[in-house]
Order: C-alpha cells, then sequence, then structure tokens
C-alpha cells in the first residue's frame, strides 16, 4: 500500500512554473470619449439599421473561403488535442501473427545437420502505459488545448475582420455613388454653362475664350466621372470577393449615402481586453507557450513506461485459442538520458524564450488596441466638427457661385469668376463627402476595436 501511495504522490507532481493570466493596467477613461448610448443588438452591424448591409454581412460569413478556413484552423486544432491527448491514456494494440519456417541446424558437438519446421500461431494484446510522474503529458496536452482556444479566437478574429470591411467596402461604395451623383449634377450645370456661353459667343457678346473656358471645365468633371466609376467598379468587386461570389456575378445598386452615422457607446478600456478576439488569442498563445516550458522541464526527470501483453501463442493450430495456449507478460521500463550533448538544455531554453516572445507579443497587442481605440475615437471627434465648417463653406460657396453667375448674365464679370466660385462649391462638396464616408469608417473602426462589440 505504501508503494501504491508513492506512485499515487509522483504522478500528481507536475513540474515546470505555475501559468497566471496577465492583468495588463488599464486608464480609467479614454482621452476622447463620446456621449454613452446603450444598444441591445445581435450582430454589430446592426446599428446601422441598414437591411442591404445586414444580407451581405450574412452571406460573407456563411460564403466566405477565408473565413471557412479559418473555421478548419479550429476543427484541427481540436484534432491535434485529441491526437495529443491520447498520450495520457494506455495503448493497446493487437497484433495476430502467423510464422511458417524451416531452417536448417547442426547438432552441437557433431558433424550432423537436421532440418526444423516451425509452426507459430499467436494472438497477442499488447499494452504499453507512460507514467505520467513530472506533467510531461499533461503539459503537452494542456500546450494543444490551449492552442485549441487561441485558434478559436483567431476565427473570432477573422470574423471580425471580415465583417468590418464588408462594412467599409460597403460604405465606400455607397460614398461614390454620392459623388457620382454629384459628378452628374456638376456636369448638367457645365454643359448649361456651355450652352450659355456658346450663345453669347454667336451673338458676339463674349470672346471664344469663355466658351473654351466652359468646354474645359466641362471635360474636366466627366473625366472625374469617369474616375470614380473605375473606383465603384473595383470596390464593387471587392465586395463581391468578400461575399463569395465571382465578381462579375455581382452588382450593387445605386444608392447614395446621405445621413451621418448612428452614434456609438464607448466602452472602458477594460471592456476591450474581454471583448477583443486577438487579445485573446495572444493570451491564449503565451498560456500553451507556458505549458510548453512545463514539457521541457519535465524532459529532465526519468520516465516509466508499463509494458503488458495477454493472448494466445501455439506451434500447433489444433491448441490455438485454447485455455491451454494462453501466455502473459508484464513489465516496466525506466528511461533516463545521461548525456545528450545538451539537447534538453537548450529545448527548455527555447521554451522559455517563446513564452517571452509570446508575452511581448501579448503586451503590444495591448497597446495597438489601446492606440486603435484612442485613433477611432478621435477620428470620430475631429471628422464631425470639421465636417461641420465644411458644410459652411459648402453653403457660402454655393451663395459666391449664385452671385458670381448672376453677374456674369449681367455683364458685371468675366466667366473665370464663375468657374472658380463653381469649382471651389464642388470641391467643398466632394471634402464633405468624403468625410461622410471617414465618419462612417471610423465608426466600424471603433466597433471593431473593441472587439465587435459593447
Amino acid at each position: 500500500m505504501r508503494h501504491i501511495a508513492l506512485l499515487l504522490l509522483l504522478v500528481s507532481c507536475n513540474v515546470g512554473p505555475r501559468y497566471q493570466a496577465p492583468e495588463p493596467d488599464v486608464p480609467s477613461e479614454w482621452k476622447h470619449a463620446q456621449p454613452s448610448v446603450d444598444y441591445c443588438l445581435e450582430n454589430w452591424w446592426e446599428i446601422f439599421q441598414d437591411p442591404e448591409l445586414n444580407a451581405y454581412e450574412e452571406q460573407a460569413i456563411a460564403d466566405n473561403p477565408d473565413l471557412a478556413g479559418a473555421l478548419e484552423r479550429v476543427v484541427q486544432a481540436r484534432a491535434v488535442v485529441g491526437i495529443v491527448g491520447a498520450d495520457m491514456y494506455p495503448q493497446l494494440r493487437l497484433g495476430p501473427v502467423y510464422n511458417n519456417q524451416g531452417i536448417l541446424e547442426k547438432v552441437f558437438g557433431t558433424k550432423t545437420f537436421i532440418r526444423e519446421h516451425q509452426l507459430t500461431y499467436l494472438l497477442p494484446i499488447n499494452l504499453t502505459y507512460e507514467l505520467d510522474l513530472w506533467g510531461k503529458l499533461r503539459n503537452r496536452t494542456l500546450a494543444a488545448f490551449r492552442d485549441f482556444q487561441a485558434q478559436q479566437e483567431a476565427y473570432r478574429t477573422a470574423l471580425l475582420i471580415l465583417t468590418a470591411d464588408v462594412a467599409s467596402t460597403y460604405y465606400q461604395i455607397r460614398s461614390l455613388d454620392r459623388q457620382l451623383d454629384l459628378f452628374s449634377k456638376t456636369i448638367q450645370t457645365r454643359s448649361k454653362g456651355l450652352e450659355i456661353n456658346q450663345a453669347r459667343y454667336d451673338y458676339k457678346v463674349i470672346n471664344y475664350l469663355d466658351v473654351a473656358q466652359a468646354s474645359v471645365e466641362l471635360k474636366n468633371v466627366e473625366s472625374q466621372y469617369a474616375d470614380a466609376h473605375r473606383v465603384r467598379d473595383l470596390n464593387e468587386d471587392r465586395l463581391a470577393m468578400l461575399l463569395g461570389v465571382p465578381a462579375t456575378n455581382f452588382e450593387m445598386a445605386h444608392r447614395a449615402l446621405a445621413e451621418p452615422p448612428p452614434p456609438i457607446p464607448s466602452s472602458l478600456p477594460s471592456t476591450v481586453l474581454f471583448k477583443r478576439p486577438d487579445i485573446a488569442e495572444a493570451e491564449r498563445t503565451m498560456a500553451a507557450e507556458n505549458a510548453r516550458v512545463g514539457a521541457a522541464t519535465a524532459e529532465f526527470f526519468p520516465s516509466i513506461t508499463l509494458t503488458g501483453a495477454l493472448g494466445y501463442s501455439s506451434p500447433d493450430l489444433d491448441h490455438f485459442l485454447k485455455w491451454s495456449s494462453r501466455f502473459w507478460a508484464f513489465g516496466a521500463t525506466l528511461d533516463q538520458m545521461v548525456y545528450d550533448a545538451g539537447r534538453d538544455s537548450s529545448n527548455l531554453a527555447l521554451a522559455w524564450s517563446r513564452f517571452r516572445e509570446a508575452d511581448d507579443a501579448y503586451q503590444q497587442t495591448v497597446l495597438v488596441a489601446f492606440r486603435e481605440v484612442e485613433d477611432a475615437l478621435a477620428n470620430l471627434e475631429w471628422f464631425a466638427k470639421e465636417a461641420d465648417s465644411v458644410q459652411e463653406a459648402v453653403n457660402a460657396a454655393h451663395t459666391a457661385y449664385q452671385i458670381s453667375m448672376d453677374r456674369y448674365k449681367k455683364g458685371l464679370t468675366f466667366y473665370l469668376n464663375v468657374v472658380d466660385s463653381e469649382r471651389q462649391e464642388l470641391d467643398n462638396e466632394r471634402v464633405l463627402n468624403d468625410l461622410l464616408y471617414q465618419r462612417y469608417l471610423a465608426t466600424i473602426q471603433f466597433i471593431k476595436a473593441i472587439g465587435g462589440g459593447w
């Protein structure tokens, strides 16, 4: 009984460092905190209340090949846990043997040779079981399990990146639709201006310079209109790829972006640590490397393997599988490395280095998370203020354009003044449209930075 108790005590040993999850310092509040708004949503993109976007997100989750590949990596990691964990249990192997052998042998002390014919029928069940005295097998299994957890978080990261890319591309296309509407309206205005200048030239009211200037401005905006169409087509193709459909078979209907993005809640920094899957993945990776340090430490200690066999063995088929032909065997093997030229020491140093690298990667991921949240909040705050100023500039430029056009029709100014005021209005409206998209993008980036939820 004392030997059994000692054996159980040894089996419970687990050498190596004990893992403790890191607790990084977090600030009490964000520098660019926004007014808090409460939401109760199943999916983060529902905050935009856009059925078309919701449908695209669902399609991407169902059909995107990269996301499907990330899910398969989770399945693979789970299978590795089963493979590595099997070493912790006894291994039973059935190995039937039939051997028919004829050999010539010399009779000892004589010059006589005899020929022997031997038959062997064997049906053994062999057992091998390594006692996990120092936690080597447990740590290997624990490392595999934590790798599996890390892959689960990696899948969540891939899901978050995919859904954020779909939303960003979707709103960029809608922003380009607004820009196309703006260019189309400008083309109509400049076409009418060209007609007016041509008529005034025909009546000898102006010289041809104003006609040429009007034609140049019209062609400039037509070229910008064509380039915006090109960029929209490229983004439409990108959205098709994200949705998992051929670009040739996909077309998104024209719908200009108009309203500003909805307000968002500002979560505490601690929420980021719980919600962001890349931080959870980095922490699980560090935990897995810690378990590998324990497994590498256990390599310095002896290992004991129990062996056993049970079955039937007979040289005669008539006696095979009978109680009289039964056999059994059991034993134990102790293995202790005496000299390995520093292999185990180097393996332990490698394991420790990988653990420290994983710890550094975790700390860096946390710092990146804080920076991304602060960047998104700063963008939201200052883009909104910039948009207010640009909107006032648009209104002022439109008033200046109307005044310039009226003065030009009365012959009080040159057409170049009309062109300049119209160009300023167009430029400011393009900036305002770009700011509107940037506000949507900053909203998406903030939601992504806090892990896709609040």
